[in-house]
């Protein structure tokens, strides 16, 4: 039996048409037919980016549109080989894994956001501490990734690999979207874009509650607000943003054996009814880029204002009575002030196109970072209570030779 399914385009459906007569051939008995090999092929896109290597490349916002998932974090698995957990609920960072690589909460992987770094240095629950639950997927433009620390650019997080996401300054047509689902979950989402003088004013908000399936419901609840006004394109403009996100939730946690073993707690019950936590994100961004013939200017700057608060309760002392808990609480509250600066001056060498590229980066933070033993969220005694100012700068030189030229293109 031979089955063709109907196409539109004359070139397939002749192509269907050829294999039902060879197959007719070969069950009369005839000799078989050779068909003539038919070749499509097309050029390789290269309008978004040119990779450089294997290890890097380019991911669409048309193309995230289309991939399903449940958390924003897991917009990131669209970099090939990643892998986006979570644990101690639905507000916390993601953990990533990649290519063997525990990246932690972000630890060894880059995350900006417009140049406007993701990652917390000197976190009150882990170095590079990188939550994505301010991004509203649909507004990504574009997600750069790249593996390996090859990049001078990208920083000291950039140990394994790292992640650029851009957002659009325009949209299409409007945006409303109602989501609901299992276990409690709901989303609403709202975002328009128009001119405004010059320019184009976007704004979008955002909502998402879910519970999950434990006996303590998550009830986590997420506000995100992104107003962004621009002017020109990427390579020759600027732009504004401002940003605002708000969650809080509950949280079950890793439980102990013994507690299983003596049926102090059930499947989906929580060990400690208290864990879980809030958090806060705004910022406020600006971006400027010119390009000539004689090279291209890049400039950002950006303030960014975070609180954390976390309540951890692993073990909960069952073996004791009465069980007061070995409840503690992280608490991390901030200011991020930073900024960069490029000039990338185009050249040749030998016919090979050469890029050089001198940069300034620069970034302080301004943290105060607390740890405290708690019982249901009431703080018993600190542990420590630290105020700490982490400055950095650094130049840049880098020169990029396209050794190889690009044959699909």
């Amino acid at each position: 039996m031979f089955i063709c399914e109907r196409h539109t385009t004359y070139m397939l459906a002749t192509m269907c048409l050829g294999f039902a007569r060879a197959a007719e051939a070969q069950d009369a008995g005839n000799n078989p037919i050779t068909l003539p090999e038919v070749s499509v092929s097309t050029q390789a896109d290269g309008a978004f980016f040119a990779p450089d290597t294997a290890s890097q490349g380019v991911v669409t916002g048309k193309q995230i549109e289309e991939q399903p998932r449940s958390r924003v974090g897991e917009v990131l698995e669209v970099v090939p080989g990643l892998i986006a957990t979570q644990h101690s609920g639905e507000g916390k960072a993601n953990q990533n894994f990649l290519r063997g690589f525990n990246l932690d909460h972000g630890t060894d992987i880059d995350i900006t956001r417009e140049d406007m770094p993701v990652n917390m240095r000197t976190h009150a629950h882990g170095q590079g501490y990188a939550d994505l639950n301010f991004m509203i997927p649909e507004l990504i433009s574009t997600l750069h990734y790249s593996k390996g620390p090859y990049f001078p650019d990208l920083g000291d997080f950039d140990t394994a690999a790292a992640v650029q996401i851009s957002y659009v300054d325009t949209l299409p047509h409007d945006l409303a979207v109602a989501s609901a689902g299992m276990l409690g979950y709901y989303r609403g989402l709202g975002a328009m874009s128009r001119p405004l003088g010059t320019g184009n004013l976007l704004a979008a908000a955002e909502y998402v509650h879910a519970d999950g399936p434990w006996t303590l419901p998550d009830n986590y609840n997420k506000g995100n607000l992104v107003v962004n006004y621009s002017q020109g394109n990427p390579n020759n403009g600027f732009a504004f943003t401002g940003m605002y996100m708000n969650d809080a939730f509950h949280a079950t946690n890793q439980i102990p054996q013994r507690a299983v073993n003596k049926r102090l707690i059930c499947l989906y019950c929580p060990f400690d009814p208290t864990d879980g936590g809030s958090s806060e994100r705004y910022s406020f961004s600006t971006k400027y880029a010119v390009t000539t013939d004689s090279g291209q200017l890049r400039a950002n700057a950006y303030l960014i204002g975070y609180q954390l608060q976390l309540f951890n309760d692993f073990d909960g002392f069952v073996t004791f009575s009465p069980p007061i808990g070995d409840q503690f609480v992280q608490q991390d509250r901030r200011k991020i002030y930073g900024g960069n600066v490029s000039y990338m001056v185009p050249g040749n060498i030998l016919g090979y196109d050469v890029k050089n590229t001198i940069g300034f980066q620069t970034r302080t933070d301004d943290i105060d970072i607390q740890l405290a033993e708690t019982t249901d969220r009431v703080v018993r005694f600190t542990v420590r209570n630290d105020h700490v100012i982490e400055s950095s700068a650094g130049v840049y030189i880098e020169n990029r030779v396209q050794w190889r030229r690009n044959s699909a293109r």
